[in-house]
């Protein structure tokens, strides 16, 4: 399979998880479908650990209002042209900031929360759809590290030489 297809392949499954967990209905990364190819195992384990509740909550509509002002601005608009050589019509942006001018007619909270967090997921899961992401490349650590900087790394450094000099005496 092409590397655009598991990209459509791993945002339908995505879609899918979402909507299961918004309709309360669980899921589990084994019902999820597979590709031939067997390269489906690290995206699921991408995916495994972005849920609903990992995601934003709340949105502001005046910070999705700075945002679309930014992107007209001179600098906004120098700015895009110098990365992708075009003026921006900043579509993103007006969504965005339709999106949340929509929910302010949403009075229950948790209505509000559920479909905040689903506009930052799908925007994601467009966004690596498109670009693709670090996570096709690295794995996500889910065992965060306890002190990373807490050990001598001159002592280390010492160890590590002498253990390559025992190794090359030895044999």
């Amino acid at each position: 399979m092409s590397k655009e297809s598991d990209l459509d392949n791993s945002l339908n499954e995505l879609l899918k998880e979402l909507n299961a967990e918004i309709d309360g209905t669980p899921t589990s990364s084994s019902t999820s479908s597979t590709s031939s190819s067997g390269s489906s195992s690290s995206s699921e384990d991408s995916k495994a650990h972005y849920t609903l509740s990992s995601f934003p909550t709340e949105m502001s509509c005046s910070e999705a209002f700075d945002q679309l002002v930014a992107c007209y601005s001179i600098g906004g608009q120098m700015r895009h042209i110098y990365r992708y050589g075009n003026i921006s019509y900043c579509d993103g942006r007006w969504a965005k900031l339709r999106f949340c001018l929509r929910l302010k007619g949403i009075w229950d909270d948790e209505e509000r929360a559920k479909r905040v967090s689903k506009y930052y997921m799908e925007k994601l899961a467009e966004k690596k759809k498109q670009t693709g992401s670090s996570e096709d490349v690295w794995s996500v650590r889910t065992v965060p590290v306890l002190n990373p900087f807490r050990d001598d790394l001159y002592a280390l450094r010492d160890q590590e030489s002498n253990s390559v000099d025992e190794s090359s005496v030895i044999n």
